[in-house]
């Protein structure tokens, strides 16, 4: 293994093994194993035309108020689409990036981009404190478009749950290779007995990809708000919440993890669902 990299990665773990998490680690482990499952990835069908139109269609129909935001964002500049852009972000200064990929699947990205250009840009924002809910946002909006569209766009919502499932599956993974890293670190000082550089390259790769925003050594807790984003959104979609101010509070306050993760009706909707792969 590189010899920079292996540097790297050892300073990484020495300092996150300091990091307090953002749950137990009886939550985390039971979080890994939901989500340890294999599935069959669904690949995205190529037959919707145009997803910008439909995407902004379903927020002028159902969130009126947040349409004309999403509409100066897109006539000011603020929001830019399109195949040639080269990662689909939303930066610090309100600015949104949404790269598509040419299949059905910018559908779904434009909506979800779309909820993240949203709650930078209200002044009553859905996450305020606690940045590691932002993806509850986006989420919550892309199943509820699942949800008022099922039955439409092929076999859309069957890839999205799909791939969504593996990459987070990957996360799960990354989260457990690094614990355990950090907690051998603890015990003997250094890590150098356990190297493995099948996992090191993994933990890098997607630290690297998405902890931007959240620190550079955070990678535990910044890969935990994928999961846990999808868990959130399906109980607030299921439990017809509604997205609001300071949901993020809510959630600390008024959600039990492990209630969420015993729901019959939360799992099967993270899940690939027959009655969905039907409908399509």
């Amino acid at each position: 293994m590189d010899t920079g990299l292996l540097e790297k990665f050892k300073r990484k773990v020495e300092m996150e093994s300091t990091y307090n998490k953002l749950l137990s680690r009886k939550a985390i482990n039971t979080l890994i194993n939901y989500f340890d499952v294999d599935i069959e990835e669904i690949t995205y069908s190529n037959t919707i035309s145009n997803p910008k139109e439909l995407a902004l269609s379903y927020y002028q129909e159902y969130f009126p108020e947040y349409y004309k935001i999403i509409l100066d964002g897109i006539k000011t500049g603020k929001i830019k689409i399109g195949s040639d852009i080269e990662k689909s972000e939303v930066l610090e200064d309100g600015k949104c990036f949404i790269k598509l990929n040419n299949d059905d699947f910018d559908l779904i990205v434009i909506v979800h981009e779309l909820g993240h250009y949203i709650n930078n840009n209200i002044t009553s924002k859905f996450v305020q404190k606690h940045r590691i809910f932002g993806e509850v946002v986006s989420f919550y909006f892309e199943k509820d478009f699942e949800e008022k569209n099922i039955g439409k766009y092929g076999n859309l919502f069957s890839a999205r749950r799909s791939h969504r499932i593996l990459s987070e599956r990957k996360m799960i993974h990354a989260i457990k290779y690094m614990l355990e890293y950090e907690d051998y670190y603890l015990e003997h000082g250094n890590i150098d007995a356990i190297i493995d550089e099948k996992k090191i390259k993994l933990i890098l790769k997607l630290s690297s990809y998405h902890c931007i925003g959240y620190g550079e050594y955070d990678t535990v807790n910044t890969l935990l708000k994928y999961p846990l984003a999808n868990l959130i959104s399906s109980y607030m979609i299921i439990n017809d919440l509604e997205m609001k101010q300071n949901i993020d509070e809510y959630i600390i306050y008024n959600i039990d993890l492990f209630e969420l993760m015993e729901d019959e009706r939360i799992r099967k909707s993270i899940l690939i669902d027959e009655n969905l792969q039907k409908l399509a």
